[in-house]
């Protein structure tokens, strides 16, 4: 049952992947390799912009897919209200369908752990 949502979530993210840092190719050039999960199976595509553009275009993007938009969790601002030093900026945003997520839950409770639809944005190099 995990494993069907954790499919269902790396499609989610391939396709929002799509509209990062879209560049016009050539006709005859080949496209970039599909990103691949590692082996936690996360799968992680650079953005081309940074953390506040990226989430809003995240967020225009769910919403004018006409997926529910639960909440954004500032990783990053907690932590610096909390007064720990050292943590990057993140921000986690949370999505979901509710008439298919349910139906896992309906399956599984314990697929509770895995819906809605978790995606972290954060930054990995400086600047």
């Amino acid at each position: 049952m995990s494993s069907c949502l954790a499919q269902a979530c790396a499609s989610v993210v391939l396709a929002f992947s799509l509209m990062f840092g879209a560049v016009q190719a050539p006709a005859r050039a080949e496209l970039p390799p599909a990103p691949t999960a590692n082996a936690a199976g996360i799968i992680a595509v650079p953005s081309a912009y940074g953390i506040v553009e990226t989430v809003e275009r995240l967020q225009k993007d769910i919403a004018d897919k006409g997926i529910m938009f639960f909440g954004v969790v500032d990783q990053g601002g907690l932590a610096a209200v909390s007064g720990v030093p050292g943590i990057k900026p993140s921000k986690l945003l949370l999505f979901g369908n509710p008439p298919l997520g349910t139906q896992f839950l309906g399956a599984s409770q314990q697929a509770g752990l895995d819906w809605p639809v978790r995606m972290l944005v954060y930054l990995e190099a400086p600047g």
